[in-house]
């Protein structure tokens, strides 16, 4: 057997497992993910940070707040670049909830209303709150411009915000006929 021949049966032979190592390695550091609900939202007493991401020009889609508890359990911890957004000092949740919704409706799009999730920890318990803008459809094929995604690790709840997947396309592919972003 040649050598190069020696190559190509060894090197899938070990690429390969390598590979499937990494992948298990990275899946483990991302931590246990967690999930969003609307259901249980009671108005609770207390202090919370207001966490505002975003509204960085007048046509910025990607953004959200998220408010949580002085007590909370966890810490958050934004996956972006602090300039990205700002944490503002502890205040009632009705009040942080009437500055949410002024910081999510900053842009030349129409915000036709505001959801509030709550954020469940491992064991079902509300970790914090996440505000999102809801836009008109028709204009944006989606009403929800963000998707998020939460990562409990080691007490500290990472935060991954990204653009949705159609408006990525919108991006991309602005002038392409029958694309989401043609015009």
């Amino acid at each position: 057997m040649d050598h190069a021949a020696a190559s190509r049966r060894f090197l899938p032979g070990i690429i390969v497992p390598i590979l499937l190592i990494m992948a298990g390695i990275t899946g483990c550091a991302a931590g246990t993910r967690l999930s969003t609900s609307t259901t249980g939202i009671a108005v609770p007493e207390g202090r919370y940070r207001l966490y505002l991401y975003g509204c960085h020009h007048a046509d910025d889609l990607e953004n959200m707040a998220l408010i949580v508890s002085e007590q909370a359990p966890f810490r958050f911890n934004l996956y972006a670049p602090e300039s990205s957004y700002r944490i503002t000092v502890p205040q009632t949740f009705d009040r942080a909830v009437e500055q949410a919704d002024r910081f999510l409706r900053c842009g030349m799009r129409t915000v036709n209303s505001t959801r509030i999730r709550r954020i469940l920890g491992p064991a079902g318990e509300t970790a914090g709150y996440e505000m999102l803008p809801l836009y008109a459809y028709y204009e944006l094929g989606t009403e929800e411009a963000v998707q998020i995604q939460y990562s409990l690790l080691h007490g500290v709840i990472t935060v991954y915000i990204r653009l949705a997947p159609l408006l990525e396309l919108k991006e991309a592919f602005p002038d392409v006929p029958g694309s989401p972003g043609s015009h």
